[in-house]
């Protein structure tokens, strides 16, 4: 695999490897960790982890390669996925069965996958789910589109005073 694809192949077994004894984790939560890292990343540094598109779907935003990557993992022999029942939905778990090779990453990214590691940690997918659907990018695209990173910056809420101080005083220089 090439680029964005190794780096998605290789997050893909982080992450996997970092939840082994989490019996909450599955496919879903996977997919919405690698998406929160991504476009909390491109806020925080200008550019995402992976690069990968994410497209809108209906339990929320999937890389575009996701199965592919996933697929291929399993038929390296890199990664098993386990499929079983959990509260009457079909969980399936992405167990690492090799350690993933890190060294096309920054510290700062690894932090940053780290950090959303921990802020969903214990959650059900269909509470990460829910979550996503919040995303105001995710709302305003349809199922099938993808969601491009620049919408990260958008916002349902009101520009405060100092905001619009901010933007006078930014006007005012650039003019």
């Amino acid at each position: 695999m090439s680029g964005s694809h190794a780096k998605l192949a290789e997050l893909i077994l982080y992450i996997s490897d970092r939840h082994e004894m989490d019996e909450t984790f599955g496919s879903v939560r996977l997919a919405k960790t690698l998406f929160y890292a991504d476009f909390l990343y491109y806020l925080k540094a200008g550019r995402p982890i992976t690069g990968e598109r994410y497209i809108r779907m209906q339990n929320g935003p999937v890389p575009d390669s996701f199965m592919r990557t996933r697929d291929r993992l399993q038929l390296a022999g890199d990664l098993v996925v386990k499929t079983r029942l959990v509260m009457g939905f079909t969980q399936k778990r992405p167990i690492a069965i090799r350690e993933p090779d890190l060294s096309a990453f920054t510290a700062a990214e690894i932090a940053m996958v780290d950090y959303v590691l921990a802020q969903l940690q214990g959650r059900s997918a269909t509470d990460v789910s829910n979550l996503t659907h919040r995303f105001e990018a995710w709302q305003l695209a349809k199922d099938g589109e993808e969601i491009p990173y620049e919408t990260a910056l958008l916002s349902d809420q009101q520009p405060t005073t100092e905001d619009y101080a901010y933007a006078r005083e930014l006007a005012a220089s650039l003019a």
